[in-house]
């Protein structure tokens, strides 16, 4: 294959990874609406958290109260509602710090920096929701640009608590998080039991933390990165449409989760990752010049076979999709076809297969070793 045709099918890959990223908490068309109720409250004279709530719609604080696991509200007023909120919403704050990743600690303090109000941030990343709709940040309008700011209180306690230490605890739970995202993008769920034990052994000793905050880490990360999301008792990919019946694929196979080297994590827990394979490219490659498709619209369906391969386990509903698109137009096709989809399949790390590749399980001293004992 040519570099530059290797190239563009890279950053097609990528592209429509970030693309399928806005998927998890941030749907295109659902934009306008967030933006909306965000910019809807007014910034009120004097920034105490009470005033930040009272400026909310009384529907968004019964959000934040069943965020925080506040109950007994239905017959309380709006006023009555927020002062509930208040030292709930100081504590949860303290109490979430240490979870905080290096991208949420840098929002906070450059809001913090400016004022405790900016309308610098990108407007149309609303990942700080997951903020406001505890009660820890405000927002409004500002020169006609979407703003957060700080309550008081939040900025009295940011003063008290910030500092390098809290900095370096973000980049370390930023890490953790990237190679947790990493092993599930390559294993499709991992319990947390077992997610902390292979994300430890990535990390210096001096750098291991308790089971206990690593759980909070995780959820804390799935709540920011658009890739994870958190059930009770563990993580999954975003593209894994029930990650309860692949646990229970993953139990049935008998093997032990694949062995993933921290770089190979690491590298797969970047935002938009695709892993563009050799065989990844030559189906990509196919797709291009038989349907005379863009590098764009060829890496879709790559990712769209991607999805349906993993969370089958078989090749199955991938050729039925490629059969309603027309790739398989003739016989001559669908034996040039075959042999890559196959080829894709048998070289990829599969779900259901932590994370094994099929090629290496025909291995039979590599199958007994993979096997649990």
């Amino acid at each position: 294959m040519e570099k530059d045709t290797e190239n563009k099918i890279k950053d097609g890959l990528k592209q429509a990874a970030k693309d399928a990223g806005l998927a998890k908490g941030q749907d295109v068309s659902q934009e306008k609406e967030i933006r909306d109720r965000l910019m809807a409250a007014k910034l009120p004279q004097k920034r105490s958290m009470y005033n930040m709530l009272i400026a909310m719609k009384k529907p968004e604080l019964e959000d934040v109260c069943y965020n925080l696991d506040i109950c007994g509200i239905s017959r309380l007023t709006k006023a009555e509602i927020a002062k509930k909120i208040v030292p709930k919403a100081i504590d949860f704050f303290r109490r979430m710090l240490p979870s905080v990743m290096t991208e949420q600690y840098q929002a906070l303090k450059y809001i913090y920096d400016h004022d405790g109000i900016t309308s610098d941030i990108n407007q149309r990343d609303f990942r700080l929701d997951t903020l406001h709709m505890t009660g820890i940040l405000g927002t409004c309008t500002l020169d006609g640009k979407l703003a957060w700011y700080m309550p008081d209180e939040v900025m009295k306690e940011w003063k008290r608590i910030d500092s390098d230490a809290l900095r370096r605890a973000a980049d370390l739970n930023d890490e953790m998080a990237r190679l947790a995202t990493g092993l599930v993008f390559y294993c499709g769920w991992m319990n947390f039991d077992n997610l902390y034990k292979k994300v430890s052994s990535y990390l210096e000793k001096d750098d291991e933390i308790s089971f206990m905050d690593f759980v909070g880490v995780m959820y804390n990360a799935a709540s920011w990165r658009r890739e994870i999301c958190a059930r009770p008792d563990g993580l999954y990919y975003y593209t894994v449409l029930d990650p309860a019946a692949l646990a229970n694929k993953q139990a049935d196979s008998g093997l032990k989760y694949a062995d993933i080297s921290y770089s190979d994590a690491y590298d797969a827990g970047e935002s938009g990752y695709i892993e563009s394979t050799n065989a990844y490219k030559k189906l990509a490659q196919y797709l291009m010049t038989e349907l005379n498709l863009d590098v764009l619209k060829a890496a879709n369906i790559v990712g769209e076979i991607n999805i349906l391969m993993q969370n089958e386990g078989s090749l199955r509903s991938a050729a039925e999709f490629l059969e309603k698109i027309g790739a398989f137009g003739s016989m001559e096709k669908v034996k040039a076809l075959m042999p890559l989809l196959m080829e894709y399949h048998n070289t990829s790390r599969l779900w259901y297969l932590r994370g094994h590749k099929p090629i290496r399980l025909h291995d039979r001293k590599y199958y007994r070793r993979a096997l649990k004992h």
